[in-house]
């Protein structure tokens, strides 16, 4: 396994601009009933800026208490720390290919750190590397990331302007969405966030 100690403080590379990109895309408050995430033990609550009740009570509190009460500053801020704490790998600041980098961190937000990771590792064993699959983006994912972001092998549909390696992981991702058993009630917003490029 690669281990990594993550850094909790997000004040350097690349995080505060993802964090940015990120919230435009998670919202503010939802208070959809179909939502299961929004429930916990029995009980509606709903989230805030994607944070959910069900997974992450005690922080939903935190950044739902200061968003109701009007301080919503300290609520962006406590969001921030909570996705630096959360799913930010301090190696994404070395991915030479930073749409992709935001993208692995996009994913892992959105359906698990382990499956963005998983589905990256997939392909790029798929072209020859020799690494674990293991779902932890450590070193040496980074080596073949940034060896492979380098070449060209793609002759399929692209979906953007990156490199060839950006456009296999959103190949990979929109099929791995697509055996999903929800994939019928969530899968046009799943496809539009994974089409989205960071800007």
């Amino acid at each position: 396994m690669e281990n990594i100690e993550l850094n909790n403080t997000p004040t350097s590379g690349r995080y505060n601009s993802f964090f940015d990109e990120l919230i435009g895309v998670e919202g503010k408050l939802s208070t959809d009933t179909k939502d299961k995430g929004n429930y916990y033990k029995g009980r509606f609550y709903g989230s805030i800026y994607g944070i959910s009740a069900r997974s992450f009570f005690d922080d939903f509190i935190k950044v739902y208490g200061a968003y109701i009460t009007g301080n919503k500053k300290e609520a962006l801020r406590l969001a921030r720390e909570f996705y630096h704490k959360r799913f930010y790998n301090p190696l994404y600041d070395n991915i030479s290919d930073i749409s992709l980098a935001y993208k692995i961190f996009d994913t892992g937000v959105n359906t698990g750190i382990r499956f963005a990771v998983k589905v990256l590792q997939r392909r790029l064993i798929r072209l020859g590397g020799n690494l674990d699959y293991d779902g932890s983006f450590g070193a040496i994912t980074l080596h073949y990331v940034n060896e492979f972001s380098t070449k060209k092998f793609l002759t399929t549909k692209t979906y953007s302007e990156e490199s060839d390696l950006y456009n296999a992981y959103i190949l990979d991702l929109k099929k791995a969405y697509e055996s999903f058993i929800t994939y019928p009630m969530h899968g046009k917003g799943w496809i539009r966030r994974i089409l989205n490029v960071f800007n």
